[in-house]
């Protein structure tokens, strides 16, 4: 059953960053040198220009979230993966985002970006600019939809460049966290990849009519 792999690799996102935080605790504390603070991924990241970011960040409110969201989007090179329920809490409808999608498509041939949600309607509805992308973009630029068997699963993650995470605990609630580590990482692209396998076709130029 697809969605007992999500909590498992949840799970393990959710270990990986109680280990993560002892070692920020560790190192704020005196207890480590620079090094242990600093996560391995941080220092060999060819892609994400991470010089003005924090290791590590919690953000409690929608704004300070988006704040954080949007300067991921503007640095990605290659790659920007999210899941969301609908992706209406990360503002999918602004044209600032959908400028960055297109900057981000335009900056390298290679260059992809994969939305899975639970209920395209918001995207249908509101999101004009990005169906437009979409409409030129496609296969380079998806929108998914959730195989039904995960609609209960209510974290969300963005992943950029395979090199940082903002995580969602609950779809209901406005906090947010941002990591380098490479195990967060690595579980949350372990999460996105099970999603994308399972998941159903969702919002095709022919669907949106454009």
């Amino acid at each position: 059953m697809i969605s007992g792999v999500l909590e498992s690799v949840m799970a393990r996102i959710l270990r990986c960053a109680g280990v993560q935080a002892d070692r920020r605790s560790a190192a704020i504390a005196g207890q480590a040198g620079p090094a242990a603070a600093a996560p391995a991924l941080c220092q060999n990241a060819p892609l994400m220009n991470l010089e003005d970011f924090e290791s590590y960040r919690r953000f409690d409110t929608r704004s300070e979230a988006l704040a954080g969201f949007d300067r991921i989007v503007g640095r990605t090179q290659r790659k920007l993966q999210l899941f969301d329920d609908s992706g209406e809490f990360w503002g999918l409808e602004r044209k600032g985002f959908a400028d960055a999608v297109q900057a981000l498509l335009e900056r390298h041939r290679d260059a992809a970006v994969t939305v899975v949600v639970h209920d395209p309607g918001f995207i249908e509805r509101r999101c004009a600019r990005l169906l437009a992308l979409l409409r030129r973009r496609t296969p380079r630029l998806q929108v998914l939809r959730s195989d039904p068997s995960t609609r209960g699963f209510s974290r969300g993650i963005v992943i950029a460049d395979a090199t940082v995470v903002l995580r969602r605990p609950h779809f209901g609630q406005p906090r947010a966290f941002l990591d380098f580590g490479e195990a967060e990482v690595g579980a949350a692209s372990a999460l996105f990849a099970e999603l994308v396998d399972g998941a159903l076709p969702g919002i095709t130029p022919s669907v949106t009519g454009l």
